[in-house]
């Protein structure tokens, strides 16, 4: 029985001795990359409604004088690290300078002015031109900015009557670093 033991006991030591030198371990590696891209992006807009463009100071008699003002906003995001990001605000009837609504006959319009904000206080915007806009950093987080839109008295006095429209395209881009 003693030999049947230690047989036993030599073939589970050899056998482990074995297991050991077929389980060795071997490592590899590989590389993981990732690359994150210069982005922008610009959408969620609302309408710029300026309503009723009253020509008239019905008090006084004569015409207004008063500037009518509208608000529209916007979602722009660009990837944390994009060089200055810049916007650029074109009109479709627009031409030049100007930002222009188009109505009555169609040959009619009527120019207003865009700024930078949700008041007439903030920087004029220029048709058509990519540049800084104030609070918009390229951050990874998403902007809610505001843009303004004036009509001065002397651009709605003496049009027809009508409705006037206008499409502006909100262009979003960066200088690379």
């Amino acid at each position: 029985m003693r030999a049947k033991t230690s047989k036993l006991a030599a073939l589970v030591v050899a056998l482990a001795a074995a297991g050991s030198v077929l389980a060795a371990n071997d490592d590899a590696t590989f590389a993981v990359t990732a690359n994150i891209a210069s982005q922008c992006v610009v959408g969620n807009t609302t309408a710029m409604a300026f309503g009723d463009l009253a020509m008239l100071n019905l008090a006084s008699g004569g015409l207004s004088t008063a500037k009518n003002n509208a608000t529209a906003t916007f979602d722009t995001t660009c990837t944390n690290g994009t060089g200055a990001p810049t916007l650029k605000f074109a009109s479709a009837n627009g031409g030049g300078t100007a930002f222009k609504m188009r109505g009555g006959s169609g040959s009619d319009t009527i120019t207003y002015t865009l700024y930078e904000g949700a008041t007439d206080a903030g920087t004029s915007i220029a048709h058509d031109t990519l540049a800084a806009y104030t609070g918009f950093a390229a951050d990874g987080t998403v902007k809610s900015l505001s843009v303004t839109g004036q009509v001065a008295a002397a651009d709605k006095n003496g049009k027809p009557i009508g409705a006037y429209s206008d499409t502006v395209t909100i262009t979003v881009g960066f200088t690379p670093d």
